[in-house]
C-alpha cells in the first residue's frame, strides 16, 4: 500500500510505502532532514531536535518552560491565529458545520439523546457572524484584486499621477478594512472553533435512545450462567491478586492462564492475517490531539492516564483507536487500497476501570487486546458493510470458544462523541454472574477523518499525489477481542475443556 503523507516538519508531500519489503531505506526528507527510517518520518530523535531548533527561535535558551509553551486555547485541533507563528504546524480541520446546522431539531435531539449539553443557539449566531465576514472578505480581496490590476494598468498606459494616487488610497482603504476584518474573523473563530469541535457525530437510526442497550442475538444460551464455586477451580492456581509491588487493582497470571492469554492473542492474530488484515505493532502513548480527533476533552477524560515527558504531556493509550488514528493523520490514502484493514495487538490501559481492589479479570484496567481499524469510502454502503463484516469478524472469533454471549446495540448515552453507531458483544462471566463486554465495533463515519485530515481522490482514475481534489473516508473501529475478560469467562471452566483452537498455540503437556 502506498500513500502520501504531508510532513508536519516541511508541509510538503511525501511517499512513504506501507510494509515495505526492504525493510530500512535511506530517504531524504524536504525539510533537508537525512535519515535512516521505515519510509515514514524521520526517527524521534530527528524530530525533536527540528521541533526544538523551532521553538528556540521563540523562547529563551535558558527557559525550559518557554521551549515548550503550555497552549492557551481548549483544543489542539485549531490553533489561533494569535498562535500560528509558534506552532510547528498548523491543522485546520475541516467540518461540514453547514450540514450540521442545517436541521437543528436533529442536532438538539442528538445532543439531548447523548446527555449532551451546547448553547445551540450561540454557536448557530457565531457561525452565521463567520459566514458574514468571510463574505465580506471575499468582496473586500475581490475589489482590492480590481484596484490593484487598474493601477497596474495606468502605469503601463503613463496614466495622471493623480488618479494613481487617488487608486493606491483607495488601496490602502480597502487593505485597512481587510485587517479589520481579520481581526473580527480571528476573535470569533477563537469563540467558535474550540467549541463547535466538540459537537458529537450524528446517530444512526439503529442506535436506541438512553442508557439502555438493546439485545440483537443471543448466543451459548444453553450453557449454565450460574456462577462456579471457586472450590471447583482455585483462583490461587492461576492468578496472584493485590500484590503489595503493583496495583491493587491488577492481578498476575500465571501457569495455565498465561499461556492461554498468550494463546489467545496468537490465534486472533493467525486468524487476522488469514483474512488479509495489515498486522502492526504501535506505541503506547499519543499527543492531545489524537484524544480530542474522538471528541474527548484531554483535561476532563477518563480514558486515559496523562504522561509528562520531557517534550510535553502525553496519553497513555496502548492499543486503541488512537494507534492508527495517529498513524493515517494527515495522509491521502489510493483508492485502490481502500477498504484499508489493519489490526495490532498490546496491552491496553483504561482509567475509567481504575479501582483500590481486585474486581475481576473482566474488570482489568490492564489488558491485552487484539484491536482492528478499516478505512473506506465516504458512503453509507461501504462504510456498512465494513461495519457488518468487523462484526463478522468478531462474532467469527467467539464462536470458536465454549461462551454463552450476547450482541447487543449500544445506547447513545455511552457513545463517544465520535461514534455514530456500536455494537458489542458481551460475555457471561460465571464468577461474576453478569454479562461483560468483550468486543465493540463502532462506526465513526468520517467524523475523525475530517479532524486529523485523513483523504483520498475524489477521482477513482487519479493517484494520490495525482489528486487536487479529496474526500475524507469513513472509519471502522473494533476491539476483536479482550483477553482478560474473556478468561474470566473461560478459566472456571477451562479444567474441564480447554478450547480446540487454543491447543494449537499451547504448550503439548499444556493442552493434552
Amino acid at each position: 500500500m502506498r500513500m502520501l503523507r504531508t510532513c508536519i516538519l516541511c508541509l510538503r508531500n511525501h511517499l512513504p510505502k506501507i510494509g515495505a519489503q526492504n525493510g530500512l531505506c535511506h530517504r531524504q526528507f524536504a525539510s533537508g532532514i537525512s535519515a535512516e527510517s521505515t519510509g515514514r518520518f524521520p526517527p524521534s530523535c530527528f524530530l525533536n531536535q527540528k521541533l526544538s531548533s523551532f521553538s528556540n527561535r521563540h523562547a529563551s535558551d535558558n527557559s525550559k518552560a518557554q521551549l515548550f509553551k503550555p497552549r492557551h486555547f481548549s483544543s489542539a485541533l485549531y490553533t489561533p491565529l494569535s498562535e500560528a507563528d509558534h506552532a510547528p504546524f498548523v491543522l485546520k480541520p475541516e467540518i461540514d458545520f453547514e450540514g450540521m446546522f442545517e436541521d437543528l431539531g436533529e442536532l438538539e435531539k442528538n445532543l439531548e439523546a447523548r446527555g449532551h449539553k451546547f448553547n445551540v443557539s450561540k454557536l448557530l449566531s457565531l457561525w452565521e457572524q463567520l459566514q458574514s465576514f468571510e463574505q465580506e472578505k471575499s468582496c473586500i480581496e475581490e475589489r482590492r484584486a480590481n484596484v490593484n490590476e487598474d493601477i497596474k494598468q495606468l502605469k503601463k498606459k503613463g496614466g495622471a499621477k493623480k488618479q494613481r494616487d487617488k487608486l493606491q488610497q483607495l488601496g490602502k482603504s480597502l487593505r485597512e478594512e481587510l485587517r479589520h476584518v481579520n481581526s473580527s474573523i480571528a476573535s470569533l473563530s477563537d469563540e467558535f472553533y474550540p467549541t463547535a469541535l466538540k459537537l458529537p457525530n450524528k446517530l444512526h437510526p439503529a442506535v436506541p435512545h438512553g442508557s439502555t442497550p438493546k439485545i440483537l442475538e443471543t448466543f451459548g444460551a444453553d450453557r449454565e450462567e450460574k456462577a462456579l464455586k471457586s472450590a471447583e477451580f482455585p483462583e490461587r492456581s492461576f492468578m496472584t491478586k493485590s500484590h503489595p509491588m503493583s496495583h491493587a487493582g491488577y492481578a498476575y497470571l500465571e501457569h495455565d492462564a498465561a499461556l492461554m492469554e498468550l494463546a489467545l492473542t496468537q490465534w486472533a492474530t493467525q486468524e487476522l492475517l488469514q483474512q488479509g488484515f495489515t498486522p502492526f505493532t504501535c506505541p503506547a502513548m499519543y499527543k492531545s490531539l489524537a484524544l480530542e480527533s474522538l471528541g474527548l476533552e484531554p483535561e476532563s477524560n477518563n480514558e486515559t492516564y496523562a504522561i509528562e515527558t520531557n517534550e510535553n504531556v502525553q496519553y497513555l493509550a496502548g492499543v486503541s483507536p488512537l494507534n492508527f488514528i495517529a498513524y493515517f493523520m494527515m495522509s491521502v490514502l489510493e483508492v485502490a487500497d481502500l477498504p484499508y484493514r489493519c489490526f495490532t495487538v498490546g496491552r491496553s490501559y483504561n482509567n475509567h476501570l481504575e479501582s483500590t481492589h481486585f474486581e475481576g479479570l473482566h474488570k482489568s484496567f490492564q489488558t491485552q487486546k487484539v484491536e482492528m481499524c478499516g478505512v473506506c469510502e465516504n458512503t453509507e454502503a461501504a462504510s456498512s458493510a465494513l461495519f457488518t463484516q468487523f462484526l463478522s469478524t468478531a462474532k467469527g472469533l467467539l464462536s470458536n470458544l465454549p461462551l454463552h454471549y450476547r450482541i447487543v446495540e449500544v445506547p447513545s448515552a455511552h457513545l463517544l462523541p465520535s461514534m455514530y453507531r456500536k455494537c458489542a458483544i458481551e460475555v457471561w462471566i460465571p464468577d461474576a454472574g453478569t454479562f461483560s463486554e468483550v468486543t465493540s465495533v463502532s462506526s465513526c463515519t468520517d467524523y475523525i477523518s475530517r479532524r486529523v485530515k485523513i483523504r483520498y481522490p475524489a477521482m477513482p482514475s487519479q493517484t494520490a499525489a495525482q489528486s487536487r481534489k479529496r474526500n475524507f473516508p469513513c472509519t471502522v473501529h473494533c476491539t476483536a477481542l479482550d483477553t482478560s475478560t474473556i478468561l474470566a469467562a473461560l478459566l472456571p471452566c477451562a479444567h474441564q475443556q480447554l478450547p480446540e483452537v487454543l491447543k494449537l498455540h499451547m504448550p503439548q503437556a499444556v493442552s493434552s
